[in-house]
């Protein structure tokens, strides 16, 4: 299994999201969460009420409103505390790639303080200290491209029992 920048912890992400140097990511998924609801309105027009849609400014909201009732939590709540990923790292026995940028700007780098992350001898966590959302770009190598991550990717699934460095 390979994760790249996963969102182990919602919460933690919502609210890394919506910190103001995020602004314009924020509003970009905002934007994107209405307008997708929206079309898929149009295909199951009985589906959602959608009359406080245009009320909705933050993810939280979105989430409480839509998200947590599609997928059947209780709130926004209940669903950023259920369907983080945190809560089944200890099972993988897989050999696992976990890479994350420890400067993503909307997954924090301390959720993978996880001691499942550190102990799980399944998971190789590798994070880079720059490499923002999926943005993991490198000097030029004489037998790799540009794309750092993909490279380690190739890597890990070639050799899963090697750690990559």
């Amino acid at each position: 299994m390979i994760a790249v920048c996963p969102n182990i912890n919602p919460a933690q992400c919502v609210e890394a999201l919506q910190q103001p140097e995020n602004w314009i990511y924020y509003k970009y998924f905002l934007k994107n969460l209405k307008d997708r609801l929206q079309r898929k309105a149009q295909i199951f027009p009985d589906k959602w009420d959608l009359s406080q849609l245009k009320n909705i400014r933050t993810l939280r909201e979105f989430d409480d409103a839509f998200t947590s009732k599609d997928d059947g939590y209780r709130d926004a709540v209940d669903y950023y505390e259920r369907s983080g990923a945190r809560h089944v790292l200890e099972n993988i026995h897989l050999p696992t790639l976990i890479i994350t940028a420890q400067d993503d700007p909307f997954i924090p780098y301390h959720i993978f303080e996880e001691s499942a992350i550190r102990t799980n001898p399944a998971i190789h966590f590798v994070a880079p200290r720059y490499g923002g959302h999926c943005g993991f770009l490198q000097r030029p190598h004489p037998d790799e491209d540009l794309f750092w991550a993909e490279n380690r990717i190739i890597d890990f699934v070639q050799h899963p029992e090697s750690v990559i460095a």
